[in-house]
């Protein structure tokens, strides 16, 4: 057992190597492979294709994303590798890059403004690919899996206490975490520098990068407005140790740095757009927000569910997430928040195995409920239908809550599930029986009907005299936050009003 340490440290010399990195100027340690890697990188991209699939490959805006991207990886000291630029039909707001791959989701564009900003965020990522950052993640990974095997190891040998051994497993895997989340911090640091020196051999000014991380603050600040919204009761601040595991600089941290490194940037101005503004913004005219029609779309007073035609009357003032699914043919779910109340709801879909009913799914899910479970009345095309709902209390919990589960009329064998959860008992007692009467009238829609359903879309214009931020976010078809939503997708700040003749973006509801 003495060995031990010294065999896997030779073992660790013997797998090493240090090759020179022609985009950073130094030598990189290695213990992953060239054909790992690129098995690192097609893995990833599956998994993410096969759970979103692309969006419109043969669209203006995916040619058009897809053909900066390509151009920017073109300006990289790796551009003789093949890479692939995938547009994807996820709407969350993010764009990645692993081995071979750049994946730009749809979800990104919306609180980008010009294509100065897109470069930037694609050549970020090809970064991450010149920098060989995903390598060097699975070098470290494997250092600190061969490291805490090493400090148990010495541990062992010193001692006949398996404890004394798990316990220095245990020290060895925090530290080598936190190792890798700072590793991570010094990557994204990296890759910001690195994406401002291919932007800049494109032929974009640098300076924009640092409109575009200011636009990914105010992205973040009206997630974190939406975030207050679903829970209004929940005030903790991350501690030390969350701070510490962060694997991303401090947005004012990365904005501090790009102006550091290229100065302010320019004012937009409409006559003098070199910044690519109007061809951004024309590229994504008519793109699809929000999630694929597939999982759902928000409508002012309504969350349509055109694969399960099922409508669901929404009350006034609600804040409404969706949250993705773990893997293709699920819903993901949708929350959905009150916050003068309090009250929270959130939407999945549950299928049922034969023999399975909805009120015997309620007490499989929920055995406490016992003979709790009732029938709940909804009108589905001026016809009586059924769900099932109770009400419980889980545990010593304040909270109370309803679940209710509805029959979707497609597919025949899944069920709607709805938790709703209140702060405390006084809220059930005020807010519940108002909630269920909204709740009673979900109706069941057509075949015909379901497949009219479209998403959400971006809408671009020009500001005329007299535009206001208020007034157009007003017509948004969100049901709350529409100021602050306008405000994020378009990098205005507080009070900040809109310049006539420059361009701006709304979101438009096409089923109206």
């Amino acid at each position: 057992m003495k060995r031990l340490p010294l065999v896997l440290l030779s073992s660790l010399v013997a797998l090493s190597g240090r090759a020179a990195n022609p985009a950073t100027g130094g030598r990189t340690f290695s213990l992953v492979s060239a054909k790992e890697e690129r098995a690192i990188g097609e893995s990833a991209a599956e998994s993410v294709l096969k759970t979103y699939g692309l969006y419109k490959p043969e669209g203006r805006t995916a040619r058009y994303v897809v053909d900066i991207c390509q151009k920017i990886y073109a300006q990289t000291e790796t551009a003789s590798d093949p890479i692939t630029c995938n547009f994807v039909d996820d709407g969350t707001f993010n764009a990645s890059a692993t081995p071979g791959y750049m994946i730009i989701n749809r979800g990104l564009l919306p609180y980008m403004s010009s294509e100065a900003e897109l470069a930037a965020v694609l050549g970020h990522e090809a970064g991450h690919l010149t920098g060989r950052h995903i390598n060097q993640h699975a070098t470290h990974a494997r250092m600190a899996s061969i490291g805490m095997l090493v400090l148990a190891g010495v541990v062992a040998s010193q001692s006949d206490s398996p404890a004394a051994t798990n316990a220095a497993l245990a020290v060895g895997g925090t530290g080598a975490a936190l190792g890798m989340a700072a590793y991570s911090r010094a990557h994204e640091t990296e890759a910001d520098a690195l994406g401002r020196r291919y932007m800049e051999r494109l032929g974009y000014d640098p300076r924009e990068s640092v409109r575009m991380v200011r636009g990914m603050e105010m992205y973040g600040n009206y997630q974190d407005q939406v975030s207050r919204a679903l829970n209004p009761a929940n005030n903790n601040v991350p501690g030390l140790l969350s701070r510490l595991q962060s694997s991303h600089p401090a947005t004012p941290e990365r904005i501090a740095a790009a102006v550091k490194a290229t100065g302010e940037p320019v004012p937009a101005v409409p006559d003098n757009d070199t910044a690519g503004r109007t061809r951004f913004m024309d590229a994504i005219q008519g793109l699809a927000f929000g999630p694929s029609i597939k999982y759902g779309v928000e409508r002012r007073g309504e969350l349509v569910l055109p694969r399960q035609r099922v409508v669901v009357p929404l009350p006034e003032s609600v804040v409404t997430v969706h949250t993705p699914p773990a893997r293709e043919g699920e819903m993901g779910n949708w929350i959905i928040g009150h916050p003068q109340s309090g009250t929270r709801m959130t939407v999945s879909a549950v299928k049922l195995t034969q023999g399975r009913s909805p009120a015997s799914l309620l007490k499989e899910v929920l055995p406490m409920l016992n003979d709790g479970v009732q029938q709940m009345p909804v009108w589905a095309h001026g016809t009586a239908a059924y769900a099932h709902t109770a009400t419980f209390r889980y545990m010593n919990s304040s909270k109370r809550f309803r679940i209710i589960a509805l029959p979707a009329a497609h597919p025949v064998n899944e069920v709607l599930m709805f938790m709703i959860s209140y702060p405390d008992e006084a809220t059930q007692a005020r807010e519940d029986a108002g909630l269920m009467t909204i709740l009673k009238g979900m109706d069941y829609v057509s075949e015909e009907r379901a497949k009219r359903y479209q998403p959400q879309v971006i809408y671009t214009f020009r500001a005329a005299a007299g535009d206001t931020v208020a007034n157009r976010a007003s017509k948004m078809p969100m049901n709350a936050l529409r100021e602050e939503l306008f405000r994020a997708l378009n990098s205005l700040q507080p009070g900040e009003e809109m310049v006539p003749g420059q361009w701006y973006k709304t979101i438009v509801d096409p089923n109206s």
